[in-house]
């Protein structure tokens, strides 16, 4: 379609950059169709696109933008489907976390596969980013790296969690209020601890 297409209509669509990993050149063959389709539905497919590879990149301020254009020309909601999943993921790193909760609630709403409910449900209820050092079906060995962690001066604790039927017992250190804030934390840490993660 021609939204995809380059300025000049003869050079490489964006979707084709987009395939070979040259975001940048993909974002502009985006922005540039945008602005000279009329039409929504391709407009929409671009923004979702865009919005993608912002939140992909943590670039959190420009993915929300992105996800909430559609919205602006297209107010009767017949742009492509919103990733409503990813907007509340993404207010959730900005560190909105009231404003987030709605989004997992229609996402839980639409009644999403299995993981992508659980993952909803997850969201929701999580209220501050913390770092992940292990998981563990075994609860002697998370308590293990606890007491580890709380030797090197981290203070931990083990939450429970049912995943695919399977209870695990997660080890987890810090409250942030933003993804920015957890991951500078966790960057301070992965040279001792490689496998350390930011969650939710």
């Amino acid at each position: 379609s021609h939204i995809l297409m380059a300025a000049n209509g003869t050079g490489p669509c964006g979707l084709a950059h987009y395939g070979k990993g040259e975001r940048p050149a993909a974002a502009q063959d985006f922005l540039t169709a945008i602005e000279k389709s009329q039409r929504n539905d391709l407009r929409g497919k671009a923004y979702g696109i865009l919005a993608d590879m912002a939140f992909d990149g943590e670039r959190w301020e420009q993915a929300l933008d992105y996800f909430h254009k559609p919205l602006t020309f297209d107010p009767e909601g017949k742009a492509p489907p919103i990733d409503y999943f990813r907007i509340g993921a993404t207010l959730q790193a900005l560190g909105l976390w009231d404003k987030a909760r709605p989004f997992f609630d229609v996402t839980i709403a639409l009644h999403p596969d299995a993981l992508l409910l659980q993952r909803a449900v997850q969201r929701r209820g999580a209220t501050a980013f913390a770092l992940q050092f292990g998981a563990f079906r075994e609860g002697p060995k998370a308590a293990e790296l606890v007491a580890q962690l709380k030797s090197a001066g981290l203070l931990s604790a083990i939450v429970t969690d049912m995943r695919e039927n399977q209870l695990l017992f997660l080890v987890r250190n810090g409250s942030y209020h933003t993804y920015e804030e957890a991951d500078f934390a966790r960057q301070q840490l992965l040279s001792k601890y490689p496998l350390v993660i930011v969650v939710p």
